[in-house]
């Protein structure tokens, strides 16, 4: 249940109340970042680790370091960087291993069949134009697979519109970048996302009209394209 508290709290008294280690505060800021962290770690880290143990990493810092950031505005960019170095220190410590299903992640980080089809328009320049994109698989391990081909510029910014359903304006602050490089970086990364698709439908296609995919089981999707 909420805390009636959140009611009559504005960010900035939610934040300093966080910083002082109430509870309360911690947990409500937490939770409504929680979502826009993994984002972030999705975006970076290694397909072999697990978003909800890099989140409690994040999530302690959190919770130990709050206090060193120092305005409201300043805490998602904090929060991003923490997430991506936990992100990359996870990459540099994984060894080599088998390729895991990416479905349970993608249902965690609320889907990721939309990003291909989401409207191209930011509500920055008003009335949103009716997507062009390519229907897909509903399998959204096998597009999370798709999408992990995108070079990270792309790939984080991408996630951050169509998962976290941020403005251009709002990815621009959190990375840093103009908002007209954040549009455009989605825009490529929409077109790339697209290609993938058509390359990986045309070539289950092509499979399985060969006269070998008689005589062999089909592959898994996510296994295949991964590899």
């Amino acid at each position: 249940m909420d805390d009636p508290r959140m009611e009559q709290t504005g960010d900035a008294d939610l934040f300093a109340a966080a910083q002082s280690g109430q509870e309360w505060a911690l947990r409500a800021l937490w939770d409504s970042h929680r979502r826009y962290v993994a984002v972030v770690i999705i975006a970076h880290k290694p397909n072999a680790a697990e978003v909800d143990d890099l989140l409690q990493e994040v999530a302690a810092a959190f919770v130990g370091k709050i206090d060193t950031v120092r305005t409201f505005d300043a805490l998602k960019p904090w929060l991003r960087m923490v997430a991506l170095n936990a992100a990359r220190l996870a990459g540099r410590k994984l060894v080599a291993r088998p390729v895991q299903s990416l479905d349970g992640v993608a249902e965690r980080a609320g889907g990721v069949d939309a990003i291909a089809s989401k409207p191209a328009r930011d509500d920055a320049g008003g009335r949103e134009q009716p997507s062009t994109a390519v229907q897909t698989s509903q399998d959204s391990g096998w597009m999370m697979c798709l999408l992990q081909r995108l070079p990270e510029e792309y790939r984080e910014p991408l996630l951050m519109r169509c998962v976290h359903e941020m403005s251009y304006r709002q990815i621009g602050e959190v990375m840093d970048l103009p908002e007209t490089t954040i549009e455009t970086r989605i825009a490529r990364g929409r077109r790339m996302l697209r290609e993938l698709v058509e390359t990986a439908e045309s070539q289950e296609r092509s499979r399985r009209s060969s006269p070998d995919s008689r005589k062999t089981p089909p592959e898994n999707h996510t296994r295949r394209i991964s590899q």
